[in-house]
């Protein structure tokens, strides 16, 4: 089983620093602007980060259905699928074990601010894949742990993506993601006719 393309993409601060219209969007209330003390943050998350993403285009197959334990999901994802992963790697998870080890109430902006930034690096991973495949209709992405996925599907999906030697990504026992501040996810595809 072979993927139709495979790519691996560096992320930028642009890619993982929304502007206060992005922002606004998201939360669906006006940002105006980003106040200095995240601002801060973000600079000092990026500064030990190593933010990265892998991704892959599939020709469905009854394999990668079974694979990823995708049999009630199945009717979802059409005759192409894309699978990635995004990270922002282990110095994010040293940086903010620092914090907790300080205080647990100084931890929570800069484990927020750093969800925001992995969750803005998937955005524009996904819109690489659907900017570089413009004759594939793909639905909405959805992630292991959602719907009827189970969170085990990551263990095969990080291995198909070849991201736990790419970007170190690993999924332990407990099946939590290593670095801690990594997405998957899978999008499913058809041909506009």
């Amino acid at each position: 089983m072979t993927p139709l393309v495979e790519r691996f993409l560096p992320l930028s601060e642009k890619e993982l620093f929304p502007s206060p219209t992005e922002l606004s969007a998201r939360c669906r209330t006006p940002i105006v602007e980003i106040p200095p003390e995240t601002k801060e943050l973000f600079y000092e998350i990026l500064s030990v980060a190593t933010p990265a993403a892998v991704f892959s285009v599939w020709e469905r197959s009854f394999d990668l259905t079974e694979l990823l334990s995708l049999e009630g999901e199945a009717a979802l994802l059409g005759d192409r699928v894309a699978l990635f992963a995004v990270t922002l790697g282990y110095g994010v998870d040293r940086l903010l074990e620092r914090e907790q080890r300080r205080s647990l109430e100084r931890a929570y902006l800069p484990d927020a601010v750093a969800s925001a930034m992995v969750e803005a690096g998937a955005d524009a991973t996904e819109r690489a894949i659907r900017d570089g495949f413009p004759e594939i209709r793909f639905g909405r992405r959805y992630s292991p742990g959602y719907g009827k996925l189970p969170l085990s599907a990551n263990t095969p999906l990080l291995s198909l993506l070849g991201a736990d030697r790419r970007l170190g990504i690993r999924q332990s026992e407990s099946l939590l993601m290593h670095p801690c501040k990594t997405v998957t996810a899978i999008l499913g595809g058809s041909y506009d006719i």
